[in-house]
């Protein structure tokens, strides 16, 4: 099984600290398996309740980070097919804001699949630099079209251990 790598600035924040760098936890949460043909669904209750329905594990981090498909790679093949639904409740310490949802499921994650993160600079801006420089030396981009348009999408890059199932 593949490492799972996530690559995002704003996955590089602390994996579920708050604002006071205490780490938050729903304080009930079940995870099970999806019944095969079921459809898909995500939401965050008034109150902070989360509730997420046939989503794999690739789905739930990009939703729990929000990042998109393209920032994640690797893993194993159960990461993007095997479908979960998730009821998470939290204390009333919690807070019931998304943002604190989104952090209670990033530790939700961490502890019941294992999934550890670990901070990698790329090098994409050169890399778009290169690319935009060799376009313009075979004449491919030229007048308007020949303002650097190729941005870095990736800045940072996070990689998560094999992510194990309980």
């Amino acid at each position: 099984m593949g490492a799972l790598a996530v690559a995002s600035a704003a996955a590089a924040q602390a994996q579920a600290a708050g604002p006071d760098g205490a780490v938050r936890r729903f304080e009930v949460a079940a995870i099970k398996v999806s019944p095969p043909g079921g459809g898909t669904m995500s939401q965050i209750y008034p109150g902070g309740r989360l509730v997420a329905n046939g989503l794999t594990l690739k789905q739930l981090i990009r939703w729990s980070y929000g990042i998109q498909g393209f920032q994640i790679s690797g893993g194993p093949d159960w990461a993007a097919s095997e479908r979960y639904f998730i009821d998470a409740k939290p204390d009333g310490l919690g807070g019931d804001s998304r943002a604190s949802a989104f952090q209670m499921l990033r530790t939700l994650l961490a502890e019941r699949f294992h999934l550890a993160l670990e901070r990698q600079v790329t090098i994409v801006r050169n890399l778009c630099a290169l690319v935009h420089q060799e376009l313009m030396d075979r004449g491919w981009v030229t007048g308007q079209n020949a303002k650097p348009y190729l941005l870095p999408l990736l800045n940072d890059k996070i990689e998560l251990e094999s992510p194990k199932r309980d």
